[in-house]
C-alpha cells in the first residue's frame, strides 16, 4: 500500500480589527481558501484540493495556522494563498472581513513546522510587549547601555 504524503504549511494570519480573534475558526479559514480556490482554479481545482485540506493547528493568540494538504496539491494551494484577502462573516450576511495569509514555512512533517514556529517565536505584539516588560522588571533588558554613534 502506498503512503499518502502531505505538506504542512505554516501561516501567519494578518487580519483587520473588525475580524475578531474569536471568529478565527478552522471552518472560516478553509471557507475563505475554498472561495478563492474556486475563483482561480474552478470547480475541478476546488474539488481536488478541498477534501485534502485541513487545519491541523490554529492559535488565535499568535495568529498562526498550520494547514495540511496532499503533496501533489501543495503548490496549487501556495499560489492561492496570496489571493485570499477577505472572509465572509458568519454573523452578519453580506459583510466581508479583511484577512490575508503570510506563508512562513512549508514542511513535510508537522513536527518540523511546529519546531519552526517555536524557533522563530511568531508572537503577537502583545506577547512581545509582555516579554519586554518582564525583562525590564527583572532588570535584564537595560544592563548594558547602547554606545553613542
Amino acid at each position: 500500500m502506498v503512503r499518502l504524503k502531505h505538506r504542512y504549511i505554516a501561516l501567519e494570519v494578518v487580519m483587520s480589527k473588525a475580524f475578531l480573534k474569536r471568529n478565527m475558526k478552522p471552518k472560516v479559514i478553509t471557507g475563505a481558501i475554498r472561495m478563492h480556490l474556486n475563483n482561480l482554479y474552478g470547480e475541478l481545482g476546488s474539488a481536488s484540493i478541498y477534501p485534502n485540506l485541513s487545519v491541523r493547528y490554529l492559535n488565535a493568540h499568535t495568529n498562526t495556522i498550520i494547514l495540511r494538504v496532499r503533496r501533489r496539491f501543495a503548490e496549487i494551494l501556495l499560489t492561492v494563498l496570496p489571493f485570499v484577502t477577505a472572509t465572509e462573516s458568519t454573523e452578519f450576511k453580506n459583510t466581508d472581513h479583511k484577512i490575508f495569509f503570510r506563508t512562513l514555512y512549508v514542511s513535510g512533517t508537522i513536527r518540523s513546522a511546529q519546531k519552526f514556529l517555536i524557533r522563530n517565536k511568531t508572537l503577537t505584539q502583545s506577547g512581545c510587549r509582555a516579554n519586554i516588560l518582564a525583562l525590564v522588571s527583572v532588570g535584564e533588558l537595560f544592563l548594558h547601555p547602547s554606545p553613542k554613534l
